[in-house]
């Protein structure tokens, strides 16, 4: 259940007599969650300098990013750009890399007569 539908949930559980206090209780809700406002985002115009340089330069991260608005000299915490980054889905698709063709199997070599194949099972002995 998500918290908006939680606090809907206790609100119509006040509306029917319980206390706030115990319909948060039974739903789960902190009471301090259930009158929490959030705020709007404030700054549009960092948001939309964002979104720009992720246009223009496609292949770079939020903190690449985050460097190119502190060199033009505006003041930014990297983890706002992470934020608005996030929120806005830019993150970087990963390159796949094309498998090579596969190699046939070794098949060992098959022994035609005594003392033909030879092999060894250690690599090296230590005597003490």
């Amino acid at each position: 259940m998500t918290v908006p539908a939680r606090r809907e949930a206790v609100q119509f559980l006040v509306a029917r007599g319980l206390s706030q206090r115990r319909a948060c209780i039974l739903l789960q809700l902190p009471r301090s969650t259930l009158g929490y406002q959030g705020r709007l985002e404030g700054n549009v115009e960092l948001v939309e300098q964002v979104h720009a340089l992720a246009r223009r330069y496609p292949r770079y991260g939020y903190r690449r990013v985050w460097a190119l608005l502190r060199r033009r000299g505006q003041r930014v915490n990297k983890k706002r750009v992470h934020r608005l980054w996030k929120r806005a889905k830019l993150q970087v698709s990963q390159v796949t890399r094309k498998r090579g063709p596969a190699r046939p199997a070794m098949v060992p070599v098959q022994a035609t007569h005594p003392g033909h194949v030879w092999t060894y099972d250690f690599i090296r002995v230590h005597f003490d």
